[in-house]
């Protein structure tokens, strides 16, 4: 008799996805409000990518101060991870001007770690 095995699937990765959880090589992409996007560095954890996203909005705003060209004006910063089956997906969006999560998935885990009463703002 055979017995099927059904993977458990968060969102298309092995686990829950934690702040500290090691995404391997994640890639830290800004996007603007039309859908351009630029590179910005890569991560091994979504703590470590707030930090670089926090770290990139102020070299942007430095440039721009400067007059030179800061390129995109990041409207969310996206995490990409690879997945259990091998692609590139977001594993955690943030909003570029507050660095809090976008994802009703994730603003409800940030909720439940904060604690009651803690409400995170929606983007618009």
């Amino acid at each position: 008799m055979e017995t099927a095995t059904k993977k458990q699937s968060y969102n298309g990765f092995a686990i829950p996805l934690q702040p500290d959880t090691d995404l391997g090589l994640a890639m830290l992409i800004a996007e603007d409000e039309e859908g351009h996007h630029e590179p910005v560095a890569v991560a091994s954890t979504i703590n470590e990518a707030k930090e670089l996203a926090e770290s990139d909005l102020r070299g942007r705003m430095r440039r721009l101060e400067r007059g030179d060209d800061p390129g995109i004006c990041p409207y969310t910063y996206k995490v990409w991870a690879r997945g259990i089956e091998g692609d590139y997906r977001i594993a955690h969006e943030m909003d570029a001007a507050t660095l809090k999560p976008t994802s009703p998935k994730i603003r409800s885990y940030y909720s439940r770690t904060i604690g009651r009463g803690v409400t995170i703002p929606e983007r618009g």
